[in-house]
């Protein structure tokens, strides 16, 4: 399976029963989506994140109470070094062992860079962002040997204003 496989699905309701099938497929299961929890279907075997745009969804984060589901749109996708295992091609031929020198080799100069400390997580982040057409790839990587945590794939066109490229 490539990556392309996965972006085809891109603008697809999560109601939609092929995009169900698809998704069992991958070892994420549908039923287990929950607004107010978070934006994703994990599956720990595939070490894939599935995410969604729900714009129309009423949910109190806090109490994790749904008053309106409304409708989930597949809009992103995160890949962890497990993902391997089931993706053989991810975009620019990046491999998980690859540092940021050879992302950016392989991939060119990145269309923005994010490079900052975190007070409140106390983490520092490093993170590439490249386009291709209408998709926004982020590569994350460990600060201290700057090789890849894990690289999110969205659809641009999709994307919230604060992170689209």
């Amino acid at each position: 399976m490539t990556y392309l496989d996965i972006t085809k699905y891109f603008g697809t309701k999560l109601s939609d029963s092929n995009f169900q099938a698809f998704l069992r497929s991958i070892s994420c299961d549908p039923t287990v989506y929950n607004v107010a929890e978070g934006q994703y279907i994990s599956s720990q075997t595939t070490g894939l994140e599935i995410g969604f745009r729900n714009d129309d969804a009423i949910y109190d984060e806090d109490e994790q109470k749904v008053f309106k589901k409304g409708t989930p749109i597949f809009s992103l996708f995160n890949l962890y070094p497990t993902s391997e295992n089931l993706i053989k091609s991810i975009p620019f031929d990046i491999k998980f062992t690859d540092t940021k020198s050879t992302v950016r080799e392989k991939a060119g100069q990145p269309v923005k860079i994010t490079d900052f400390e975190d007070e409140f997580f106390k983490k520092h982040f490093m993170i590439d962002h490249f386009k291709i057409h209408n998709l926004a790839i982020s590569v994350d990587y460990n600060s201290k040997d700057e090789t890849i945590e894990f690289i999110q794939v969205r659809d641009n066109d999709q994307a919230e204003e604060h992170i689209k490229l």
